[in-house]
């Protein structure tokens, strides 16, 4: 997937708690399994990240399991 600000190529990816601090990280080892809140959201969710710009598209995994 190409990135829609600069052109260059998207990897595809999740968010997921860090551990042992508050918030998020984007990670493209994507392991939906080992992570605890997968099992109280009904629809997942992936990203896009731009690795030289930054930036992220947000999609819902609408695939059925």
């Amino acid at each position: 997937m190409k990135c829609p600000k600069c052109n260059d190529e998207m990897t595809k990816g999740i968010f997921a708690p860090s551990v042992g601090v508050v918030g998020m990280e984007w990670t493209d080892k994507l392991e939906y399994s080992k992570w605890k809140f997968e099992k109280v959201n009904k629809i997942k969710t992936f990203q896009y990240a731009c690795q030289k710009c930054g930036y992220i598209e947000t999609y819902l995994d609408l695939k059925k399991e």
